[in-house]
């Protein structure tokens, strides 16, 4: 968050983050937040948007791929 300039979420938010994000291994958390930053660089990420990343490169089909099969 720093580097949007915007202070640390307090630890409920974290921990909120966190929750979103626990099920996926950490080096997809880890790309999908440098992927975010390459795509939003004035914008601070938020947890959705992450999470969606994460879905996204996980190797896990998307909604309508998913409907699909």
């Amino acid at each position: 968050m720093a580097s949007y300039g915007k202070p640390l979420p307090e630890g409920e938010i974290l921990n909120s983050w966190w929750s979103e994000l626990e099920h996926f291994p950490s080096s997809v958390v880890t790309a999908s937040f440098a992927a975010y930053r390459n795509t939003h660089p004035i914008f601070p990420p938020i947890p959705n948007v992450i999470r969606a990343l994460c879905m996204e490169s996980d190797g896990r089909p998307g909604v309508e791929e998913a409907w699909g099969l």
